[in-house]
């Protein structure tokens, strides 16, 4: 089955809870619907690549950047029976609406890196901090109307971002070791060439309509980038994988 639930800009999450007397019973799905995207970021617990919760207890963090609207799909592994199980959403923390994108530089992409702040960039050319201790923290795709929608996936996270949003830390918390991006219903007309330079790995190029992007572990760092949208010459492309008030509660329980 399938509901919808409505969000306020903020930090919240969403926790699978057991039905109170029963065992468990249900696969738990957020989808962020194609109205949402530009607004909700899911960020889920590592290991996790399903997207989905399947016991009591595992969570999923959403950042919701504007009102929107997530899907609840839940569902059962059994061929027969419903499934027994629920969600807990709750609000960590409230805020404004996030700023509109600045698009002003025409720049195609902001790097943010880490003790520094955020450095803008054009497809084509490399962006990277002024020392070698700078390294790259956050990554955001500037939205833009005419273009393939380009989603990013950080896989030491499973945080997605699309474009206007944030990917990793806007903090500089901890810099990026792996990046993974792909077009979005690529029409065959477009790929993406992407380098990067790693601290330890050094530099790792990839092609396609979705690429990944990896370091030699989870401590290394990002450090230089170079992303561009090239035409594809022979028209074939790569299938991409798909993927209130402070405190507020909401529980969805489906159970037989």
């Amino acid at each position: 089955m399938y509901e919808t639930v409505k969000l306020q800009p903020g930090i919240l999450t969403l926790t699978f809870v057991a039905p109170e007397g029963e065992a468990a019973d249900a696969i738990i799905r957020p989808i962020v619907p194609a109205a949402s995207r530009h607004a909700v970021t899911l960020m889920f617990e590592p290991g996790n690549l399903s997207g989905a919760l399947t016991e009591p207890g595992e969570f999923c963090v959403i950042r919701c950047g504007q009102p929107a609207v997530l899907g609840i799909e839940i569902s059962t592994p059994r061929a027969d029976g419903r499934p027994r199980g629920g969600i807990d959403l709750t609000y960590l923390s409230q805020r404004g609406p996030d700023p509109a994108p600045d698009t002003r530089l025409g720049a195609d992409y902001v790097v943010h890196l880490s003790g520094y702040g955020d450095r803008a960039a054009r497809f084509g050319a490399w962006v990277e901090g002024d020392t070698p201790d700078l390294a790259i923290g956050g990554l955001m795709l500037t939205p833009r109307s005419g273009r393939p929608r380009i989603m990013l996936q950080d896989p030491t996270s499973g945080q997605i971002a699309p474009p206007g949003m944030f990917l990793g830390s806007h903090g500089g918390f901890r810099p990026l070791s792996e990046l993974r991006m792909w077009i979005e219903e690529p029409d065959g007309r477009n790929r993406l060439s992407v380098e990067a330079d790693f601290a330890e790995a050094g530099r790792v190029r990839a092609a396609g309509t979705m690429v990944s992007l990896h370091g030699a572990g989870p401590g290394d760092r990002l450090l230089r980038l170079n992303m561009a949208l090239t035409p594809l010459t022979n028209g074939a492309a790569a299938t991409p994988a798909g993927p209130a008030r402070r405190n507020d509660r909401i529980r969805i329980f489906r159970k037989t």
